[in-house]
């Protein structure tokens, strides 16, 4: 079997997404604080139009794999390096394009939708589910609802309130409003939704070290399931710190994505509780190598937010994966994957989600609805 051809759709879905993060291109908004120069990305209405990118690497004998948010030039990239090669090779295909890394001088988180299409093709041939092929552990997953940075806190007061309603068993929040107010927001929703309802909230980097402490100690008391991101993924020793000082669970790295040695150190120098990648930039190779490398040291792995293929390759993953608590549900996988046709539509269901059980990912398009909103190939 040889991999005969690499090529990517470029589609505009009709899908304005309710609870995407903004448009990615909207300006820097400065936050609010005296003592120092601090800045968030603005939160925009979204595009009446979502922007996908669908990659296909197909064979000589008609079975495909196929993974979305591919950047354009990746493919150019690595065309040649793929094109020829035996996918049943995948190991030796994946540290082909690790080398790549160095040499063709891109971020190794460019590989992971290479990588996760050839796990999606080799599932296939074995006509198995992913998360069969990996070897399931589990037949379903928990979920949360993750939010947005909201302009007020009234609006993750209320939709905090809503999920639990609607059966998510948990809740994130983003709030970038500074330390203080971000505790004011996190303790207003800890109100609304009672005790026995788990929260985190994701700093996204913004806090220091001062006020990383200051936080974690108002969320313990709380009671939030951990505290994300509080300083750089980069800063080795205020993390350490931090997993010293708080009984809360740091979860850090999810920036680090795909670098698995980067994440070793982490783990090495205890810096952080819990680790933090995904498909979007990992893929599955890495993913599970992070998984496992992760359970040595009994630490969980979470997958963050909603990763490749719409949803599909986490859920998979996590299915596979024994040291893991939750899919990370943004809830607006649902409009995209319909308005594609796709065969296998997954939902979470009162509280918990599962991958379906078709071949591969179970990412089937209607392929009249992708040639009909295809805007470019490559």
């Amino acid at each position: 079997m040889k991999i005969t051809a690499v090529k990517l759709h470029v589609l505009e879905l009709p899908v304005r997404m309710a609870r995407a993060l903004g448009d990615l291109s909207g300006p820097m908004s400065q936050v609010d604080e005296p003592l120092r120069v601090k800045f968030i990305r603005e939160f925009v209405d979204t595009p009446p139009k979502t922007r996908v990118t669908l990659l296909r690497i197909q064979t000589d004998q008609g079975v495909e794999g196929l993974c979305t948010g591919v950047d354009p030039g990746m493919v150019a990239t690595l065309r040649s390096d793929l094109v020829g090669a035996d996918p049943q090779q995948h190991g030796y295909i994946y540290q082909k394009l690790l080398w790549a890394v160095r040499f063709k001088h891109f971020h190794i988180n460019g590989l992971a939708p290479f990588d996760n299409a050839l796990w999606d093709l080799r599932a296939k041939l074995a006509e198995m589910p992913l998360h069969r092929f990996l070897g399931s552990v589990k037949e379903k997953v928990p979920c949360y609802l993750s939010a947005p940075h909201y302009p007020t806190p009234e609006e993750s007061v209320d939709e905090a309130t809503s999920a639990k309603e609607r059966g998510y068993l948990g809740y994130k929040l983003h709030a970038f409003f500074g330390w203080e107010k971000d505790i004011e927001v996190c303790r207003r929703v800890r109100e609304a939704v009672g005790p026995d309802f788990y929260l985190m909230q994701d700093a996204a980097q913004t806090y220091s070290y001062p006020e990383a402490v200051k936080v974690g100690r108002a969320l313990e008391e709380l009671k939030f399931h951990w505290l994300e991101e509080p300083v750089r993924d980069v800063d080795l020793y205020n993390l350490q710190r931090l997993a010293q000082e708080l009984d809360i669970p740091i979860a850090t790295t999810e920036l680090l994505g795909g670098d698995l040695q980067a994440i070793a150190q982490h783990i090495y120098m205890k810096a952080g509780d819990i680790v933090r990648t995904d498909t979007n930039r990992a893929g599955i190779s890495t993913v599970m190598r992070i998984a496992h490398l992760a359970e040595a040291f009994w630490l969980n792995v979470e997958l963050t937010s909603m990763g490749a293929c719409f949803g599909l390759a986490n859920v998979h993953a996590i299915q596979a994966i024994p040291n893991t608590s939750f899919y990370e549900d943004w809830d607006n996988q649902l409009p995209l994957m319909e308005a594609l046709g796709c065969r296998h539509v997954m939902r979470s269901e009162k509280g918990y989600i599962r991958a379906p059980e078709a071949p591969g990912f179970g990412l089937e398009p209607d392929e009249k609805l992708v040639k009909k909103y295809t805007v470019a190939e490559y």
